[in-house]
């Protein structure tokens, strides 16, 4: 499942927080977020998070590997992964 939001801002400080084209995929048969896909409205400023590993938490799946790819006139790319993780 897609979900799109085609304006999304902040209500409360839209000065200063700018409008985004935003998706996020689910997958429903894990129940999860695989995907966020942000783009910055009237811009070229996009990043891409991938969500590969999940870690179990009560009742909830947190990500515990994340890619992320940024555009901003030139490509980043940052992969995080959280081991050993303190949860309160």
């Amino acid at each position: 499942i897609v979900f799109e939001f085609e304006k999304r801002q902040s209500k409360q400080n839209a000065q200063n927080f700018p409008q985004l084209k935003q998706k996020i995929y689910l997958d429903t048969m894990l129940n999860v977020v695989n995907r966020n896909y942000l783009e910055l409205f009237n811009s070229k400023q996009k990043m891409d998070i991938y969500y590969s590993t999940y870690l179990p938490f009560n009742k909830i799946k947190l990500p515990q590997t994340i890619n992320v790819i940024m555009f901003s006139n030139k490509t980043y790319k940052v992969n995080l992964k959280f081991e050993k993780q303190k949860l309160n």
